[in-house]
């Protein structure tokens, strides 16, 4: 598997990097002589704001359309990836021709529709049943909110009293200690996730995809929290990394302040890139 490497900026403090927009037209030309170009989005917090209720929100059509106008340049490839399931993550984002990551790298689909789990119908069955435990434990506070995404389930909690978060917490690791023995627990801020086994995360994924695409590829990634930061690692040594929001890691090149800049950045690549294949 190769990558094609991109001069750094240099290590900088974490949350100083440049704005990816004042910087245009530095990130433009370190993309100008690449061979490929690989672009990888996180869904919630990155693409679309988090959201306040319910579920996350559907991509709005603009950037919508530009995803699909680079997924259909010959020398791009288009990736979203996200904590939800790739079936879930496909209706929120239909892109034809891009690639899928689902649950935190446990579910791949490429695009040709072949799809890759990374978690046995035995580790779906006890997620399930520890699932229902949860809800059964948790049934009487508001503000918490149980989800089954097959190979994975997410307590979310933002919406609970803060004097309840210690016992909420304190309620889901005592029954994935009793029930969830070899499953992962995966804390977050406002919820707590339990994963299947296998140790995947995205940082896992993105080299999964770079390692089925043509060689010297350059990996551009947009990502906005914690889960996004072994990605932001394993492309260190190559590529752009683009933090979103606030989080924070030593392995960055710029920042976007929220999904709407990011939009007006997607917008801006996608116009560079059918230019630069003209």
């Amino acid at each position: 598997m190769q990558f094609s490497s991109l001069a750094a900026l240099g290590p900088v403090e974490d949350g100083v990097e440049p704005n990816l927009l004042d910087e245009w037209s530095t990130f433009a030309s370190r993309l100008r002589g690449a061979p490929r170009v690989g672009v990888f989005f996180d869904y919630e917090g990155t693409l679309v704001p988090r959201p306040n209720g319910e579920g996350p929100a559907a991509l709005a059509p603009d950037p919508l359309a530009a995803l699909r106008r680079l997924a259909a340049l010959r020398k791009v490839t288009v990736a979203v990836m996200s904590g939800r399931p790739v079936a879930e993550l496909r209706a929120l984002a239909p892109i034809e021709g891009a690639w899928y990551s689902g649950l935190h790298g446990h579910e791949i689909r490429n695009p040709e529709g072949l799809e890759r789990r990374w978690y046995t119908r035995k580790e779906a069955r006890r997620i399930s049943s520890l699932a229902d435990r949860i809800e059964q434990e948790l049934s009487g506070i508001p503000g918490v909110r149980v989800e089954r995404k097959g190979g994975a389930l997410a307590v979310r909690h933002r919406e609970a009293a803060p004097e309840q978060t210690r016992g909420i917490q304190d309620a889901i690791l005592r029954l994935w200690k009793g029930e969830g023995k070899g499953l992962r627990l995966w804390p977050g801020v406002g919820e707590m996730e339990i994963l299947a086994s296998e140790n995947r995360v995205k940082g896992t994924a993105v080299r999964f995809i770079l390692g089925k695409i043509p060689t010297r590829t350059v990996p551009v990634y947009f990502g906005d929290d914690e889960t996004d930061l072994e990605a932001f690692r394993a492309l260190r040594n190559a590529g752009v990394r683009v933090a979103v929001g606030e989080v924070a890691s030593p392995h960055l090149d710029y920042r976007l302040p929220d999904p709407q800049a990011v939009g007006a950045a997607l917008r801006r690549l996608a116009d560079l890139l059918q230019k630069l294949a003209r």
